[in-house]
């Protein structure tokens, strides 16, 4: 039986004769993709690996507000699959999409070239928790074994 979606990691161990099953809740957390200086203005690092905890299965990114706006327009892909997980370029509302992801995985990451950030005002994160496991993905990018 599989299970979805819930807010415990499994960890099953056998010892001997013994199967345990132990389960831990999944712990909200977030990374931030790095920023860079040049000439008193930040960009978006051009390439970012994010590793999956175990138990997240979907990532939600934010890309903070001021005055109403995201505080970069940008595009991010994975480079590997070349799924698109984030475009607000033609937005003016900002857009908070949620990306199906495969547990304990390394995801390459990019955003267009020179993605100026308001960095003053907010940061791009990729987010996860177990609330942002139960919603509803806007992108599949499940890594096959």
């Amino acid at each position: 039986m599989e299970i979805k979606r819930s807010p415990f990691t499994f960890v099953m161990e056998k010892n001997s004769m013994t199967l345990t099953l132990t389960t831990k809740p999944i712990e909200a957390g977030w990374v931030e993709w790095p920023v860079y200086k040049v000439n008193d203005k930040y960009y978006l690092q051009e390439r970012f690996d994010l590793v999956v905890p175990s138990g997240v299965e979907v990532i939600k990114i934010t890309l903070d507000t001021f005055r109403g706006q995201q505080v970069s327009k940008c595009i991010i892909m994975d480079i590997d699959s070349n799924a698109n997980w984030f475009d607000n370029m033609l937005y003016t509302a900002p857009i908070y999409p949620r990306i199906g992801v495969t547990q304990n995985r390394v995801y390459h990451l990019k955003t267009n070239d020179l993605t100026l950030i308001d960095y003053d005002n907010g940061k791009l994160k990729l987010e996860w928790s177990y609330s942002i496991n139960k919603s509803t993905i806007t992108v599949e990018d499940y890594i096959e074994d």
